[in-house]
C-alpha cells in the first residue's frame, strides 16, 4: 500500500501539520493557484498562523508518495483566513507579482516590448518575449486604476466562491465566504471612496450584510438575490472609478 507524503513550505518555516491541499493548473485560468488548509489547532493549542506566516510568502509545494516527491506548485501566499475551524491560506503563481501597484509615470514615444519590460523588470526582473511593433505617443500608469481593477478582480472572485458554496447547499461555507468577504470590503472600502464619491460603493456595505443576514438564516433564495444585486452594484462602482483613475489623468 502506498503512502501519501507532503513537504511544503511557506515562507521560512515548513508545515509540520496539514488538513488538505488543492492545487488547480488549468489553461483556462490565467493563473495556478493552491489552497492550503491547516487546522486550527494542534495539540489543544490554537495555531497562530498570522504570526508566523503574511502575504508574499514564497510558497513551495511537492507532493508523492512513499517519500518520493516532485513539485506540484510554487508562489506566493496571496490570502490567509479563517474557514469555520480551519486555516485557509491561497496562493498564486508568479502572476501574483504582477498583481502589485506600478510607480505612476507616463511613458512618451513607447513601444509595446518596452513597456512590457518596464512592467516587467519593476515586479521582479522577468524576460519578455514580444513581436508587436506598435508604438503609443503617450502611455500613463497610474496607481488607482491598477487598484480598481485588482480591488474589483479579487471581490467578484470572492463573490464566487459564496456563490459556489451555495449551489453545492453548504451554507456554513458560504457564511464563512460572506463574512471574510465583508472583512475584506470593510479594508478596501475607504481608499475606493478616496479615489472617486460612488453611491453604489456605499450600497455594497447594506447589501453584504443584508446577504450575511440570509445566511444566517439560511435564507438561500434571498442570498442569491443579494448576490446578483451584489454582481451588478461591483460593476457599476468599477465602471466609474476606471472612468475617474484613466481619463482624469
Amino acid at each position: 500500500m502506498y503512502s501519501m507524503n507532503f513537504d511544503i513550505t511557506i515562507g521560512k518555516y515548513r508545515l509540520a501539520a496539514l488538513e488538505k491541499v488543492a492545487i488547480k493548473c488549468s489553461v483556462e485560468n490565467l493563473a495556478d493557484t493552491a489552497d492550503i488548509t491547516l487546522p486550527g489547532t494542534l495539540f489543544n493549542r490554537a495555531l497562530k498562523v498570522e504570526q508566523k506566516i503574511a502575504e508574499g510568502d514564497a510558497v513551495r509545494i511537492r507532493l508523492g508518495y512513499d517519500r518520493i516527491l516532485r513539485d506540484e506548485f510554487s508562489g506566493y501566499v496571496s490570502e490567509i483566513a479563517t474557514d469555520n475551524d480551519s486555516v485557509r491560506i491561497h496562493c498564486e503563481d508568479e502572476l501574483y507579482k504582477f498583481r502589485k501597484d506600478l510607480k505612476d509615470r507616463v511613458l512618451k514615444s513607447v513601444t509595446v516590448k518596452t513597456l512590457l519590460t518596464s512592467v516587467a523588470e519593476e515586479v521582479g526582473k522577468y524576460e519578455v518575449a514580444c513581436d508587436y511593433d506598435f508604438t503609443y505617443d503617450n502611455f500613463t500608469i497610474h496607481a488607482a486604476h491598477f487598484f480598481v481593477h485588482k480591488t474589483f478582480d479579487d471581490f467578484n472572485e470572492r463573490t464566487g466562491k459564496i456563490e459556489a458554496a451555495l449551489q453545492n447547499d453548504d451554507v456554513d461555507s458560504a457564511l464563512s465566504y460572506a463574512e471574510d468577504l465583508q472583512n475584506f470590503w470593510a479594508r478596501k472600502r475607504k481608499i475606493v471612496e478616496a479615489i472617486s464619491y460612488c453611491q453604489d460603493a456605499r450600497q455594497v456595505n447594506v447589501i453584504l450584510g443584508e446577504l450575511t443576514g440570509s445566511l444566517r438564516c439560511e435564507d438561500t433564495d434571498n442570498a442569491f438575490s443579494k448576490i446578483e444585486s451584489l454582481y451588478q452594484l461591483i460593476q457599476n462602482v468599477r465602471d466609474m472609478l476606471d472612468f475617474n483613475a484613466i481619463d482624469i489623468i
